[in-house]
């Protein structure tokens, strides 16, 4: 029963995942690299310059010089915080299949000890857990990001 929930709760976690909306790459310049993205991701124009922050009022900027071409400081600060967390979750979800394979060389060494199968299963479990937060935290990162401002 056990197994089967647990089976169950990961399907749904990759299925949640699969139906977040992620919009589609602007420019070559919001790429990244080993799926950290940039810290601009998002910010950018055309030419992958990033847009300058207005300092009048958002809608003066906008029919001066067109839609989309000013960004307003507190869009421009949350962006940029949104991209360090996303940051941050990537490397974090890196450190937890880490922590799988050292758990799983623990599992594999223990050479039969019932203390050392169960610290490799409880850091095998630690991991999966933390990559399952991990995964969902970044869906709602995505969400917000494509909802809110991009």
């Amino acid at each position: 029963m056990k197994k089967m929930t647990v089976t169950l709760s990961l399907l749904g976690m990759i299925l949640l995942g699969a139906l977040t909306p992620v919009r589609p790459v602007a420019a070559a310049c919001d790429d990244g690299v080993l799926g950290f993205p940039p810290w601009f991701a998002g910010l950018t124009k055309a030419d992958c310059s990033i847009k300058p922050i207005c300092e009048k009022g958002e809608g003066e900027c906008n029919t001066a010089h067109g839609a989309g071409v000013w960004i307003s400081l507190s869009e421009f600060i949350f962006v940029v915080v949104l991209n360090v967390i996303n940051i941050l979750l990537v490397a974090v979800s890196y450190l937890s299949v880490g922590f799988v394979m050292y758990g799983g060389v623990k599992y594999m060494t223990s050479q039969g000890s019932p203390d050392k199968i169960a610290g490799a299963k409880k850091t095998i479990m630690a991991a999966v857990i933390g990559l399952v937060i991990t995964i969902l935290a970044a869906s709602i990162i995505t969400y917000l990001r494509g909802r809110l401002f991009i």
